[in-house]
């Protein structure tokens, strides 16, 4: 499995958390899908050209492994 994020979308959060929360959303989503059974891969070997991640709560003292593990969660 290849997983490669070209664009992260982030509203309202610091530039700086940003590169943080891509890191551990990529580490993260490779952990479930190698966790998970194959059949649950939502590409099935195909390219995903978008996912909508949609809305969730962040505590505001969460930092952005957090908020990077719990976006993948969310997908």
């Amino acid at each position: 499995m290849e997983i490669q994020i070209k664009e992260l979308i982030h509203h309202g959060f610091r530039p700086v958390d940003c590169h943080g929360m891509g890191n551990t959303l990529t580490d993260e989503i490779t952990r479930l899908f190698t966790k998970q059974d194959a059949r649950r891969s939502p590409s099935q070997g195909g390219d995903m050209p978008r996912l909508d991640g949609g809305r969730f709560e962040v505590n505001p003292n969460s930092g952005a492994e957090e908020i990077g593990v719990q976006l993948a969660q969310a997908l």
